[in-house]
């Protein structure tokens, strides 16, 4: 991805999917939105067909899932995102 940087997808499935997976409550921080754009990148280059970020609660805080900026951010840039209660 030229001016991005090497992506690490946690799960790459045989259909190329990449998948995500976040622990807890998730903000949109800076590094994360540049998985987020890295993600939306290798969808329009074609070396995956999709991207899918699945959030799980944190066992300390019971918390899980993307803060409203980040849903937002994941929406506008293609990505499918779902908490796993």
């Amino acid at each position: 991805m030229p001016g991005l940087g090497m992506r690490r997808i946690d799960v790459l499935t045989s259909g190329r999917i990449g998948i995500e997976t976040k622990v807890g409550y998730t903000s949109l921080t800076s590094s994360v939105r540049l998985q987020v754009r890295k993600d939306a990148a290798l969808v329009a280059s074609g070396d995956l067909t999709s991207v899918r970020w699945y959030f799980t609660a944190s066992p300390t805080t019971g918390l899980a899932g993307p803060s409203g900026p980040l849903k937002s951010f994941l929406t506008q840039n293609g990505i499918r995102w779902q908490v796993i209660p």
